[in-house]
């Protein structure tokens, strides 16, 4: 599905000109281009457009949801490798296009809204399907990443259970990062109760060789929060040294600061 051709879609079933679709966020001129496929549109100016028009972006993710991410994918976003992201976006169907785009944008904290409409509708498809299943987890921590700081005790309790029937290496570091994200939003905002509580979870999944990052970073931040600065300076350096300090730099609270909800 092109981009274009879904925007002509929505537009057309509202009723409104390309004019008044595109409400001068962009020109008339490019925004007829963009309809016709002829040039892409970038991320924020998209979700601008769909959040003035009272349009939620899931209804451009859910038919993605529903087909299945290349493996690479998800394990660039979960690495944080926003050049392989931006490679694999390049040269991958234009749906899964936009939101490999949407996974950079989060990593690079750019600014951009996300409507409550579609972080409800994102919860739904969560909390209707089984957490079993892969893409269940990929929306959950794309909500770990969006959502609002109250809304993040309700993902780590959803996923207290989660490793019990997820086996596979993908799917439980799917869950580790996004207990992790959780766990570094709440310290940033000093819910280091909840924040325990995240790690804690973290640290009781398996012992696996793919997981060695994650429980890493739980010990870390439990290091941060107790005040072990001997501690946390090891790990600092350990990480350092493997190229790994990029993971390090949200423990100041820079995470999903610019990202902001149309209410």
């Amino acid at each position: 599905m092109e981009i274009g051709t879904q925007l002509k879609k929505i537009r057309i079933l509202l009723g409104l000109t390309q004019k008044e679709f595109c409400a001068d966020i962009v020109t008339e001129s490019f925004y007829s281009r963009v309809e016709s496929n002829r040039s892409n549109i970038s991320m924020a100016k998209l979700i601008e457009i769909l959040n003035y028009n009272h349009v939620s972006l899931y209804d451009f993710f859910k038919p993605i949801i529903q087909e299945q991410f290349e493996d690479e994918v998800i394990i660039a976003f979960i690495d944080q490798d926003v050049s392989k992201l931006k490679k694999y976006s390049e040269t991958t169907i234009d749906g899964h296009r936009e939101i490999i785009k949407l996974m950079a944008a989060i990593l690079e904290n750019k600014d951009f809204k996300v409507s409550k409409d579609c972080l409800e509708q994102m919860n739904n498809f969560v909390q209707t399907n089984d957490l079993a299943n892969e893409k269940v987890l990929i929306v959950q921590l794309l909500l770990a990443h969006l959502s609002p700081i109250e809304d993040l005790d309700q993902i780590v309790q959803r996923l207290s259970y989660a490793s019990s029937i997820n086996k596979d290496n993908l799917s439980l570091r799917i869950i580790a990062q996004t207990l992790l994200v959780c766990a570094q939003r709440f310290y940033k905002d000093k819910q280091y109760e909840s924040a325990k509580k995240a790690l804690g979870l973290i640290d009781d999944l398996p012992n696996r060789s793919v997981l060695t990052l994650e429980k890493v970073l739980s010990k870390y931040y439990k290091a941060l929060i107790s005040g072990d600065a001997v501690q946390s300076k090891k790990i600092e350096k350990v990480l350092a040294k493997i190229g790994y300090e990029k993971y390090l730099k949200n423990k100041n609270g820079k995470y999903a600061d610019s990202i902001s909800f149309y209410l």
